[in-house]
């Protein structure tokens, strides 16, 4: 298995389905120091399920190698696929052996961090931080509406590549409310930011200064002229809706919602949400 390598940075970029982190992944790719890569899933995916033998074991699953090297193909890093721990191996040491294998993919490309993003990670916090150490771990949010509106049309839309969450509003809505809790109850930990998708659309310039301060870097105004390419590179050939990364920044907040939905959906949809109490559900200036 492959070493760590200590001088490079690991980030987690980790939020709901369609909240903006395909837009931040590919701002901060831009930075000259960062190395980022399409989705792993890695974490969803590499674990043994409950009920599962291996789970009781704490064995990585029988997918854990498959993945892995699908993500590396993916990703054009096949070379490093002769780096992928042997199976059956302890759940945390064959995940370690991945994060080593980033580490090296960041090293030879001379970058000093990597990011990788996988909104669903977000659950995966725990796990995470209890296998690498130090990690650091950037949230993004995003208003209510548009978020459940977007996750239901892209469902209904893709339908192939989100058999495990169909397009429904009620799953919609409590995907939003769990992931962001968790992100907004995440934001007092030291080595946790969250950045809410409003501000980041409004002014870049001023909120990727402040991602980049709390990763060690400095902003550079090439971000904002080159994460138009980063995107390209991130986003694979079947992943259609995230087409819209690739476009100049602006907020599209308010246009889905209305469009997608019929007057009784929005209803009780704002209903379903005013009952949940959350705050930032329906004004995206508040706070938790």
């Amino acid at each position: 298995m492959l070493p760590a390598i200590p001088s490079i940075q690991r980030f987690f970029l980790v939020g709901c389905p369609r909240s903006g982190t395909t837009l931040l992944q590919s701002l901060l790719a831009a930075h000259p120091a960062i190395i980022s890569f399409p989705e792993s899933q890695f974490f969803t995916l590499a674990p043994a399920r409950p009920g599962e033998k291996r789970y009781v074991l704490k064995m990585a699953s029988h997918r854990a190698r498959k993945c892995t090297a699908k993500f590396l193909d993916e990703s054009n890093l096949s070379g490093y696929k002769t780096h992928i721990p042997q199976c059956p191996w302890p759940e945390a040491r064959f995940c370690r052996g991945v994060l080593n294998i980033l580490d090296k993919v960041a090293w030879d490309a001379e970058k000093q961090a990597w990011l990788e993003k996988s909104p669903a990670h977000l659950h995966h916090i725990e796990f995470i931080e209890k296998i690498s150490s130090p990690v650091k771990f950037i949230h993004i949010i995003r208003n209510a509406l548009d978020v459940i509106a977007s996750m239901y049309a892209v469902r209904l839309k893709h339908s192939g590549h989100w058999r495990m969450e169909p397009p429904d509003i009620d799953l919609a809505i409590q995907r939003w409310l769990k992931d962001t809790e968790i992100s907004l109850n995440s934001q007092a930990k030291k080595n946790h930011i969250v950045v809410k998708y409003e501000d980041l659309v409004s002014d870049p310039a001023v909120e990727l200064t402040r991602v980049l301060e709390f990763l060690g870097f400095e902003f550079q105004a090439s971000i904002l002229k080159g994460y138009n390419d980063q995107a390209k590179s991130l986003i694979l050939p079947f992943e259609h809706w995230k087409s819209e990364n690739i476009k100049p920044i602006k907020s599209r907040n308010g246009i889905k919602f209305k469009s997608v939905f019929s007057q009784a959906q929005q209803d009780y949809i704002l209903a379903t949400l005013a009952e949940a109490g959350h705050c930032y559900a329906l004004d995206p200036s508040r706070g938790k």
